[in-house]
């Protein structure tokens, strides 16, 4: 081991330091000089090392969410202006708004709520009495498929035709 790469107690408390205000290991190797790798070690081999990196990023994972909640359903601030009354600087106080954000919306359900929300929805297609189609489709194709006056059934009947799902 390299003296560069060699862990020191104090590493500890300035990685969670780190991980807190949003650092990744690779992040946290620049810091000590150190490659990812030798951070990877050092997680797996000093377990206070690693809480505190876990807990560090997990405060800053809490942050950002809290701020994408508040993005999401909006909020307001206090705030300051300064305003020339009478050619004189006067401080005015006054809360600002933000509204929800439709991105932030989406983004927090569509992670949080996945089945409701997800972008792409699917349909599933099915037979009469939830029977596959994909038999019935390949009768038509290849002529089997027949209509209750004995002919070949046309697609333009399709619809009109009940399936026999006992056939399938």
């Amino acid at each position: 081991m390299t003296a560069s790469s060699t862990f020191k107690i104090e590493y500890i408390i300035q990685a969670r330091n780190l991980a807190k205000l949003g650092a990744t290991n690779r992040d946290i190797a620049d810091f000590f000089g150190v490659s990812e790798r030798t951070i990877n070690r050092w997680v797996l081999k000093y377990p206070d090392f690693a809480n505190a990196v876990r807990i560090g990023k997990a405060a800053a994972d809490n942050r950002v969410e809290a701020s994408l909640y508040q993005r999401a359903v909006g909020y307001s601030y206090d705030c300051q202006k300064v305003l020339m009354v009478s050619g004189k600087p006067e401080v005015v106080e006054f809360v600002e708004h933000l509204p929800p954000d439709i991105t932030a919306c989406s983004f927090w359900l569509r992670n949080r709520r996945p089945k409701q929300w997800r972008e792409k929805q699917t349909a599933e297609i099915t037979g009469q009495n939830g029977a596959p189609i994909l038999a019935r489709i390949e009768r038509v194709i290849v002529g089997e498929e027949h209509n209750a006056s004995g002919r070949p059934i046309s697609s333009s009947e399709w619809d009109n035709d009940p399936v026999d799902t006992e056939k399938m």
